[in-house]
């Protein structure tokens, strides 16, 4: 029966007769399966990057400070050494 149905949708439209077939295929219960698992890795790849991100970030901000640090010492050294000496 559903073979005829088929095939007569496919004489009146195959595109159509084509995307009956894809849908069934994408709501078979192993199709929904395969995509919640994909979306389960994509949702902890996702997860697993944005930490990453939040440590680099850190990270940056770190260095940052370490430079503006840095910058306030080389200012410093550099009063003391154009500064003449008091005997």
């Amino acid at each position: 029966m559903k073979e005829k149905i088929l095939a007569v949708l496919r004489s009146i439209s195959p595109r159509l007769a084509d995307r009956a077939i894809r849908a069934k295929q994408l709501a078979s219960p192993t199709s929904v399966k395969s995509r919640i698992h994909r979306v389960a890795l994509l949702e902890a790849r996702v997860e697993t990057l944005t930490e990453q991100v939040r440590e680099l970030r850190e990270e940056i901000d770190e260095s940052r400070r370490d430079a503006l640090r840095v910058a306030e010492l080389t200012d410093i050294v550099e009063h003391r050494l154009s500064t003449p000496k008091e005997s």
